[in-house]
């Protein structure tokens, strides 16, 4: 890969994640109206739908950021995509670890210790998760979710398909936006933007998801009753 290859790269998905913004955006109109309406079987169809577009979205932000022009060197590129070639998660951390070599914290000596435990945290919860889930959605286990050899059923995985959340759905994707924006920051100001705006996003982001995490499934259907919303 050369320059001009990273900056094309860059460019589509740039539009890709475009794309993912308005198909989040259409899927949360259409959840809400099947909650309003009281559509289970519909709920749980494009709730699947919508588990899909969450790490679709993610992966697409991951590329776009890996190949943006003046970052990372092409050697480097090429070592996170080694990592996240199977798991996508290493990736991120690859990217994550690269990043923080060029951060300058000067005097705040355990700032890049603490930065990197708290990222990874958020990784960890925020897209390693919903990666898990969305696999077994992508190979066929909308229901019944098999073991990773496929030679049995797992009742663990079964659970946590059927407990998939529209709302819980739209919180992650809300955390995992935040926690974009400061591994973006890191990325391509690590001494700039990183340092300045850290700890006032990461605050932001942990205080949002404290509010967010009151949101439940029957709340958001007594407010849309109340709304008595139309699909459009």
């Amino acid at each position: 890969m050369d320059e001009a290859t990273r900056e094309k790269i860059f460019a589509a998905q740039t539009k890709n994640v475009r794309k993912l913004e308005k198909a989040w955006v259409h899927l949360k109109r259409i959840i809400n109206q099947l909650i309003y309406q009281n559509d289970e079987s519909g709920l749980s169809i494009h709730t699947k739908f919508q588990a899909l577009t969450y790490s679709a979205y993610a992966e697409s932000l991951f590329i776009k950021l890996i190949h943006t022009p003046h970052t990372f060197t092409l050697d480097e590129i090429s070592q996170v995509k080694q990592k996240g070639n199977n798991n996508i998660i290493e990736g991120w951390k690859k990217c994550l670890e690269l990043a923080l070599k060029r951060v300058d914290a000067g005097q705040k000596s355990n700032h890049i210790h603490n930065v990197r435990k708290k990222v990874l945290d958020l990784i960890n919860a925020y897209v390693l998760d919903p990666s898990l889930i969305r696999n077994k959605i992508a190979h066929g286990q909308w229901v019944e979710a098999l073991n990773n050899k496929m030679t049995n059923t797992n009742p663990d995985t079964t659970l946590r398909l059927e407990k998939i959340d529209p709302i819980k759905l739209e919180v992650n994707m809300s955390v995992f936006i935040g926690l974009y924006s400061i591994i973006e920051d890191i990325v391509t100001s690590p001494n700039k933007a990183h340092i300045r705006d850290y700890w006032s996003t990461l605050v932001n982001l942990e205080t949002d998801l404290a509010k967010k995490r009151k949101w439940s499934l029957e709340a958001r259907r007594e407010l849309l009753l109340r709304k008595k919303p139309k699909l459009k």
